[in-house]
C-alpha cells in the first residue's frame, strides 16, 4: 500500500510546482491504467485546493487501446473533430499519470494502424503539449519487475526520489 502522505506530497509538487495551477484554470488529468487512481485522486484534491475551476479526469488502459486498434476501421482511427481541438485548447494544463500493467500490450498490433492513430492524434497532442504539462510514470508491479525490486521497495524509491527537496 502506497503511503498516502507521499501521494499528497507528490500531487502538491505536480500541481503547485510542475504545472503551477492557478485559480480559475482548467486542468486535464489523464490516468493510463487504473493503478494510477490513488495519485489521480490526490491530484484532483490538490487542483481543487489550488483553485482550478474545471478539472477533467479521464482514464484509459492499454487493454482498451488494444481493442480499439484491433477493431477500429481507418475512418474511426483518424476521426478528429473541430470540437475535439476546441476542448483540448480549453485546458490550461495537462497532467498524465502512466501506470501500465503490460508495456508489451500493443507489440503485435499492425504498425500501420499505430502510425495512422499517432498521426491523427498529433493535432490534439500538439495543442495539449503547448500548455503546461507534466508526465509521471506511476510505480507498478510491471515496472518493479523491470527494476528488479519488490513493488513496495520500488514505490518507496520512486516516490521518495520525486518528493525529495532537490
Amino acid at each position: 500500500m502506497v503511503d498516502r502522505e507521499k501521494l499528497r506530497k507528490l500531487a502538491d509538487i505536480m500541481i503547485n510546482y510542475s504545472t503551477k495551477i492557478q485559480k480559475g484554470e482548467n486542468l486535464l488529468i489523464k490516468g493510463y491504467g487504473f493503478d494510477s487512481y490513488p495519485l489521480v485522486k490526490e491530484l484532483y484534491r490538490a487542483a481543487l485546493k489550488a483553485g482550478a475551476v474545471n478539472i477533467d479526469v479521464r482514464f484509459s488502459t492499454n487493454e482498451i487501446g488494444r481493442i480499439f486498434m484491433e477493431e477500429a476501421n481507418d475512418e474511426q482511427i483518424t476521426h478528429l473533430t473541430d470540437l475535439d481541438k476546441e476542448v483540448a485548447d480549453s485546458y490550461d494544463a495537462l497532467i498524465q499519470v502512466v501506470a501500465d500493467k503490460n508495456r508489451y500490450e500493443m507489440t503485435d498490433i499492425d504498425q500501420k494502424k499505430i502510425k495512422m492513430a499517432r498521426k491523427a492524434s498529433k493535432a490534439l497532442s500538439d495543442i495539449l503539449h503547448s500548455k503546461k504539462w507534466c508526465l509521471f510514470y506511476y510505480p507498478t508491479s510491471a515496472s518493479a519487475s523491470i527494476a528488479q525490486k519488490s513493488l513496495e521497495k520500488w514505490e518507496d524509491f520512486v516516490f521518495d526520489a520525486c518528493i525529495l527537496d532537490w
